[in-house]
């Protein structure tokens, strides 16, 4: 999953302070997970070494079972006569 982080403060558009990706099979599903993630300026350029910050966050997972039914039936739902 991306995070990004935006500055807003309504005056003008919103400009990115940075990003940072959490794995997903890294999280346990059913349990909060604190984390402190290093924002950088692109996921895809790996020399950017600015420090950019950091920002706490705390991620929940759900079963995945739950979240495939849950999309798969957004996508495709069913009739029941």
């Amino acid at each position: 999953m991306v995070v990004k982080i935006y500055d807003d403060e309504g005056i003008q558009a919103a400009e990115l302070l940075g990003c940072a990706q959490v794995k997903l099979n890294e999280l346990e599903p059913g349990k909060v997970k604190d984390l402190w993630l290093k924002l950088v300026k692109d996921l895809e350029v790996q020399r950017d070494n600015k420090n950019r910050g950091q920002v706490r966050t705390l991620v929940t997972s759900l079963q995945k079972y739950i979240i495939m039914k849950t999309l798969r039936d957004l996508l495709h739902p069913r009739v029941i006569p």
